[in-house]
């Protein structure tokens, strides 16, 4: 846990090596101001707020730098000092009338942006959250009256009003970035954690602080160490969190800027890069669960058995014309919430090994459905556990169902990978006291899907694990991230630059629920070039329109042509969307998803139009064969 709550020692470790040397400045900036390459910062000495403006000089806002239970002003009448550790790190302390220190923060001026580490005080008896960027009296980050704001949740567009997200709420992105942004007269203003919280909700609240619903009842989750400074010594606190403050031109380059401080703090980089990713991995995403609806065989339906999903594929290929894809085996194959025996309606163990088996004969890939906060986890009306992450016995049963869903042994089912779902469904930080801090919200997620992706990886280093986190500190615990149950082109598009923006080089899957007829096309075209395309109907489009066979030929050739393109990094640029290999364009959408194009180095663009069956392969035709000569 220390990359993800570093104290003072380890922040400043971390920071030093990885953020790099100052830029050169034209001019020596006044004392007290530090010139960065996206914002200049003073600190005004005796008081607890930095000055943020843009490099040119313009004014940004005052931004207090201490934290603390939200409603008491515990910082009311207080002393403030400042020392400085290095050249470009700062260590603020609050003292109350009383003389008693009750928050500390240290500041690190980087290229990449402010990086704030906060420690205070927790009242085991309170239920407030916690309070970030307050001065301790009421006061917060200084706001224009009115303003922009943008949460990587939602419609993911900027909207007049106060930013905030909710990990645990329904959230197509679980968890979104945890970096909320804010337009002020300068630019956009992005305030993100580095460290993940025992928390599920962030919201910029009226007065400009940030507020988190940490527990304070479980206790302290880390030692903030007792330092010899100036000022006196300061101990002992708890370390609450790090943010990264950024400023950019537009939310989405703030929400870049967000992911590369993240990963230049910790090092983190995705965990399937492009290039290291198996070809397969491109295949489209043939997901039973479209097609289970229309046919009402959802969950425990009767008549959702090894037979359908046979004669489901059987189906899809013979509309989509491709022999290569990957069979997502959806809810619920199992015999019960959570397990991963397999139900009777599968055969049990040997019936569902006999499906899969005879799948890959067929030559095709398995992955199966995975939720989340079940199974090793016992799950209620009110989400009580009794087994939590980061436990012994937790790991252990997770190692031993990926053995049993991934293994190859003569008791195993041999799948290929898990699409795992339900990650918003956390459990709420109010149950701190009988679970322990450091088992909550965010921060249980990401242990929860750390030990679910070592020990799959441990099985079979291959599969693939499909999750839907999308904050950058999960990019080494998965190898999709999924747009997850979206209905219209605008919000696969938006979740889709939210991804490519914070997790650079992150794989998407497209995940076409529910895709309406008059789309279907667009989206296939968008998704084999910004990732993975996902296909969950067979006969019926999600609005309950008739497939016509040219259309599924159409799209069967879009999937097989994004299954040959080059491997790179997906980004949004001037409405269409782009694959690099480094300063090499690779692949890129046609204006209007009227079609795509793949470059090859020392060959003529192969092209692909959207807007009819002319330039379609054979029926049947392998991904490959689609590839540009």
């Amino acid at each position: 846990m220390d990359a993800w709550r570093p104290g003072l020692t380890a922040l400043l470790a971390v920071l030093a090596t990885a953020l790099g040397p100052l830029p050169r400045a034209e001019a020596a900036p006044p004392p007290g101001t530090w010139r960065m390459p996206t914002y200049t910062v003073t600190a005004p000495p005796g008081t607890g707020a930095l000055i943020l403006t843009t490099p040119a000089g313009a004014p940004l806002t005052r931004l207090p730098v201490f934290a603390g239970p939200w409603g008491p002003d515990w910082g009311a009448a207080g002393v403030v000092t400042m020392d400085r550790l290095a050249p470009r790190v700062l260590r603020y302390v609050l003292q109350n009338g009383a003389g008693t220190t009750v928050a500390a923060t240290t500041v690190t001026i980087a290229p990449q942006g402010l990086f704030l580490t906060f420690d205070g005080l927790l009242d085991p008896t309170s239920v407030a959250p916690m309070a970030f960027f307050t001065d301790g009296d009421g006061g917060g980050i200084t706001l224009p009256s009115s303003y922009s704001a943008f949460a990587p949740v939602g419609d993911m567009a900027p909207a007049p009003g106060l930013p905030g997200l909710d990990a645990a709420a329904p959230s197509p992105l679980a968890p979104p970035p945890l970096d909320l942004q804010v337009q002020l007269p300068g630019g956009w203003l992005g305030t993100g954690l580095v460290t993940l919280p025992d928390a599920t909700t962030m919201d910029l609240i009226p007065n400009g602080s940030v507020m988190l619903n940490m527990p304070q009842a479980a206790g302290c989750p880390e030692q903030a160490p007792t330092l010899a400074l100036a000022s006196g010594s300061v101990g002992p606190l708890c370390t609450l969190a790090t943010f990264v403050v950024t400023v950019a031109a537009n939310p989405w380059q703030g929400l870049t800027r967000y992911g590369l401080a993240v990963s230049a703090a910790t090092g983190l980089q995705p965990a399937a890069p492009p290039g290291s990713q198996p070809a397969w991995w491109h295949w489209p995403l043939v997901d039973t669960w479209g097609q289970q609806v229309v046919d009402r065989a959802i969950r425990t339906s009767p008549a959702y058995t090894t037979a359908w999903v046979q004669a489901f594929v059987r189906s899809w290929r013979a509309a989509y014309g491709l022999d290569h894809f990957t069979v997502v085996i959806d809810a619920d194959w199992q015999a019960g919430p959570g397990q991963v025996t397999p139900s009777g309606r599968f055969g049990g163990t040997p019936g569902l090994q006999a499906l899969i088996a005879g799948l890959h004969r067929a030559g095709l890939r398995v992955v199966l459905w995975y939720p989340l906060w079940r199974g090793p986890l016992v799950l209620g009306p009110t989400q009580v556990m009794t087994t939590v992450p980061a436990t012994t016995v937790f790991a252990d049963e997770l190692s031993q169902q990926m053995q049993f869903l991934l293994g190859h042994g003569p008791q195993d089912l041999g799948a290929d990978g898990l699409k795992v779902d339900w990650a918003g469904q956390m459990p709420d930080p109010a149950q701190a006291s009988a679970l322990g801090a450091d088992n909550l919200g965010v921060l249980g997620l990401w242990q929860y899907l750390g030990d679910l992706y070592r020990a799959a990886k441990a099985v079979a280093p291959g599969a693939m694990v499909d999750t839907s986190a999308a904050s950058p500190q999960f990019q080494g615990m998965t190898d999709l991230v999924r747009l997850y149950d979206a209905s219209d082109l605008s919000q696969w598009t938006a979740r889709a630059r939210v991804v490519t923006s914070a997790d650079p080089g992150m794989l998407i899957d497209g995940d076409q629920w529910s895709v309406p007829a008059d789309q279907a096309v667009a989206q296939a075209v968008q998704s084999v070039i910004y990732g993975t395309a996902a296909s969950y109907f067979a006969s019926t489009w999600g609005d309950g329109t008739p497939i016509a066979l040219a259309t599924a030929r159409l799209i069967g050739a879009i999937y097989a042509a994004g299954a040959a393109r080059r491997q790179g990094v997906a980004r949004f640029e001037a409405g269409v969307w782009q694959v690099w290999q480094g300063s090499e364009l690779v692949a890129e959408t046609l204006p209007q998803d009227a079609g795509l194009v793949l470059f090859t180095p020392g060959a003529a663009p192969f092209t692909l139009s959207a807007s009819g069956p002319d330039a379609l392969p054979p029926s049947g035709t392998d991904p490959a064969a689609t590839r540009p000569p």
